[in-house]
């Protein structure tokens, strides 16, 4: 992103502004029409301010909606429900905008957006990238991309990460006797018995994915779903996937336990960024949440 921000600085002087500034200001008032539109799960308002083909980039995946009836089509608002729903969230608002490059008849804008939930906790922060276009004297949104997780319904299946706040030693003490603790079912002792206890003021940093992604089965018949899996899984010091467990699972009409197989299966081929206590990598416990789209 910084080195995007510095040739868009050096771009910006050599590009004329005098039109671009008016077209500045509509295309921010385009992404304002956006977000209230997505708050509302209005996705006729959302087609209406967008141009077509349509393209987003996010969530592991590259959609393109040809025309707007494709992107109000229920397999559209579905995906995208089911994902908000598996996610908890309520809300969008803007963090920061800044027009990068303009003309008469396009905009490009770095933005930086935060989704929430109904009690106004934080899923996420995200950056993103707009490109507003002007089309028979109209401003919209032709693509955006996003690192945001998404819901277009295609490629591999959305994957958000849950951390968990739990270290090595909390998790290696409850393994046994704490159905609540993370990764309860594992057996801990031989991955952390070569670790001295972890202080009480230890700074922790959680683990994170470095590397996979998830593919859909194929399926010769169509499932509806309600729900996300929630997987569990066991990270040891060096990054590598010990085990994997699904600790909770979406209803699926009709049944799909193919799924289900390619999940664990895939996610136990992924690499992590381990946790680490006091800056040394310790093992742990993530949580992968998947969302089907």
């Amino acid at each position: 992103m910084r080195s995007l921000m510095s040739v868009a600085a050096f771009l910006l002087p050599l590009l004329g502004t005098a039109a671009g500034q008016t077209g500045d200001a509509e295309a921010l008032r385009v992404l304002d029409d956006f977000v209230v539109a997505f708050n509302n799960q209005d996705f006729v308002a959302m087609a209406a301010v967008c141009h077509y083909p349509h393209v987003r980039i996010g969530g592991g995946s590259v959609s393109v909606w040809e025309t707007a009836e494709e992107f109000t089509a229920p397999e559209t608002r579905g995906g995208l429900g089911r994902f908000l729903e598996a996610t908890g969230w309520h809300r969008s608002a803007w963090d920061s905008r800044e027009v990068l490059q303009s003309s008469a008849d396009k905009v490009h804008i770095v933005a930086r957006f935060t989704r929430y939930r109904e009690d106004d906790s934080v899923i996420g922060t995200y950056d993103s990238l707009w490109i507003v276009t002007k089309r028979d004297g109209r401003w919209g949104v032709s693509a955006r991309s996003s690192f945001a997780p998404g819901a277009d319904g295609e490629g591999d299946a959305v994957v958000r990460i849950r951390r968990s706040k739990t270290d090595d030693s909390a998790a290696a003490e409850g393994a046994g006797d704490a159905p609540e603790t993370p990764c309860a079912w594992f057996e801990w002792q031989a991955l952390v018995e070569r670790f001295p206890p972890s202080p009480e003021d230890a700074e922790i940093t959680k683990a994170r994915r470095k590397r996979g992604s998830i593919k859909r089965p194929h399926s010769k018949v169509t499932h509806n779903f309600r729900g996300a899996w929630i997987v569990e899984v066991v990270v040891d010091e060096k990054g590598k996937v010990r085990d994997a467990r699904i600790k909770t699972a979406p209803e699926i009409e009709p049944p799909w336990p193919a799924y289900e197989d390619a999940i664990i299966k895939s996610i136990r081929r992924w690499t992590f960024e381990p946790g680490k206590i006091n800056g040394q990598p310790r093992p742990g416990c993530a949580t992968v949440t998947v969302v089907d789209e």
